[in-house]
Formats: structure tokens, sequence, C-alpha cells
């Protein structure tokens, strides 16, 4: 006779789905903030990524003379953007959300050229926004 009522039994009972539901709510509350914190570190990490990227192909076509160091920056600024774009198609975007810009900067001199990530600037001589 028990053997009949269990193979005539289908389904789960509300505890087990209640049992259930609570050990993947508590599996979600401890896995949901470590994957929020892998998220960042990658954003990071491509942000440095991209910076080492651009910073060497700029470095690249200042060697080769594509790009002019003896003149100011911002009046040669879509030569500049035209040379880097032929190298890397297009100039990624930082991933913050703080708003920060790729910053080509020129020595005084004009003997050496470097990239940086950081806020909007007022474009110079010395220094423009790559995006």
């Amino acid at each position: 006779m028990i053997k009949k009522l269990i193979r005539n039994r289908k389904g789960f009972t509300l505890t087990e789905l209640i049992v259930v539901v609570a050990i993947l709510g508590v599996l979600a509350a401890v896995v949901t903030p470590s994957i929020m914190g892998y998220l960042s570190d990658a954003q990071t990490k491509a942000d440095s990524a991209n910076l080492a990227t651009i910073d060497s192909c700029v470095k690249r076509l200042a060697a080769s003379g594509k790009i002019n160091l003896t003149g100011a920056l911002n009046t040669n600024k879509t030569d500049i953007l035209n040379a880097i774009k032929v190298e890397i198609q297009t100039i990624p975007t930082p991933n913050h959300t703080t708003n920060t810009k790729w910053i080509l900067n020129k020595s005084s001199d004009g003997k050496s050229i470097w990239v940086t990530q950081g806020a909007s600037i007022t474009e110079s001589a010395d220094q423009i926004m790559l995006n």
C-alpha cells in the first residue's frame, strides 16, 4: 500500500521548494559581491591594456616620423588622430564611469611623447585629448 502511494506521488512538496529557493538565495548573496569585484578589476585591466596599446602606437608613429613632434600638438590633432586610426583602426574609450579621457602629452623640448588617462583638459601645444 505504501509503495503504491509513493509511486503515485508527483512533484515536490512546498517544503522542498522553499528549501531549494532559500539555498539559491544564499548562494546568490554570497556570489554577487565577488562577481562585481571581478568586473571592476577587469575594467581597470582593460583600461591599462588599452593605454599601453595607444602609448606604444603613438611612440612608434613618432619614431617613424608620422607624428610631428616639432609643432604644437593641438594644431596637428587631426593628423595625429588619423595616423593613430590607421594603426589601430579605432581608439578605444576608457571603461570607467569617471568620464576619463586619453591624453597625449609631449615634453616641452619635443623629444618625448606619452599617453595618460585623466580628466578632461584644456588642449594646448603640449597636450591633446584623443577621445
